[in-house]
């Protein structure tokens, strides 16, 4: 056993102490314990709890339920080509497709998936692509659930973490059980196109309109935006084509927890999110500017990791057991502690900030014309 992982051991004693202590109250992250942060060790801990983990390390790799190299490299033989011709960027009418392919068919997707995975060097090693390609292969088999666009980079977010912190001798093994168990409290949810659409208007929506009724108007009233449209990004990749990889995974952590229902705490982080580029919202002039903000976001804008989730951990908390009342004065208070000066000159507007919105659209175009006299020269 390596010192960090005798360390977490010795502190936390167990999966509930982990998880409230080590990550909801930020133990984990403060700067004289940090050095001793194992994530491999603690999702492991978090998915899998249930089995002793010391006998991970010693487990055999299943032969008879595993795909080898070899099956998969003479499945996908001879159709990489023409797939990769039609494999771009795979939406939701694509997932109805793939619900009615092969397993040979799917595995091809797989594998043309696995090779763009750009999220770490290590996914340019042909052995990493091997165990990626089995990995998914194998849940695809034994699950029976269709693979989807956006399962190889969940997958290979949980894979990084045991392969980085030194956890490869039965990595395979290790990583189909993580991504059942995570794929299980996610994929419901959000890679059911039926379901997303229910989610946006039955938990997202509700809970913005209690949190910020100036955001939900705007965004629903005034714009007629369909949210599902940018929400299925940042639900089915939980927010890694928007934050930086590293701010990601801390909100991984927490919502590895499973301390709090999924939906609901996803629905809480994007939340919190909009809230946080309030003023950037309350300037846009139509979809186009909408869209690209929202599939752009300004990561600058960004709280610390840590104290998004505690403000997300409050929505949360009030939505869950009722307190609607209270939402607002949370994200209030941030608007006022990350904005103020614009949170002051809309609390003191007499025209419900009409001509702060036009300032900001006038100051948004002038910079946009700089920057392009700019890049002209």
């Amino acid at each position: 056993m390596n010192m960090s992982v005798q360390h977490l051991v010795n502190k936390y004693h167990s999966k509930e102490q982990l998880s409230q202590t080590g990550i909801w109250e930020g133990v984990l992250y403060e700067a004289d314990t940090k050095r001793y942060l194992d994530r491999g060790w603690c999702w492991k801990i978090l998915l899998l709890s249930e089995v002793d983990l010391d006998e991970w390390s010693e487990m055999e790799q299943p032969v008879a339920a595993t795909y080898g190299v070899d099956k998969v490299r003479n499945l996908t033989e001879g159709h990489l080509e023409q797939l990769r011709e039609v494999s771009g960027d795979m939406v939701v009418q694509d997932d109805r497709l793939k619900e009615r392919a092969s397993l040979e068919e799917q595995v091809e997707i797989i594998t043309l998936d696995v090779q763009r995975l750009l999220i770490d060097r290590i996914f340019a090693e042909q052995n990493v692509q091997d165990d990626m390609i089995a990995i998914l292969s194998q849940y695809t088999e034994e699950t029976g659930r269709p693979y989807k666009q956006g399962y190889h980079e969940l997958c290979g977010i949980l894979y990084m973490q045991l392969y980085h912190n030194g956890y490869r001798e039965s990595i395979r093994h290790t990583s189909i059980q993580m991504v059942k168990c995570f794929l299980g409290k996610v994929a419901p949810t959000f890679y059911d196109e039926g379901n997303l659409i229910q989610w946006t208007k039955e938990t997202f929506e509700p809970m913005l309109s209690h949190a910020s009724p100036q955001i939900y108007e705007q965004l629903l009233f005034h714009h007629q935006l369909d949210n599902s449209i940018w929400l299925i990004r940042w639900t089915r990749l939980l927010f890694l084509r928007e934050f930086d990889l590293d701010y990601t995974i801390q909100l991984w952590d927490h919502i590895l927890t499973f301390r709090y229902p999924v939906p609901e705490l996803v629905a809480a982080i994007a939340v919190v999110s909009l809230v946080l580029v309030v003023q950037e919202l309350h300037s846009c002039e139509d979809h186009g500017d909408l869209m690209a903000l929202l599939l752009h976001y300004p990561v600058e804008n960004l709280t610390p990791p840590r104290q998004l989730m505690k403000t997300t951990k409050l929505l949360v908390e009030y939505w869950l057991s009722g307190q609607h009342s209270r939402m607002q004065p949370v994200c209030d208070t941030l608007i006022e502690e990350h904005n103020s000066d614009w949170y002051r000159r809309m609390k003191d507007s007499a025209d419900s900030g009409q001509r702060l919105r036009l300032e900001e659209r006038l100051k948004r175009r002038a910079e946009s014309r700089l920057k392009g006299r700019a890049s002209v020269r």
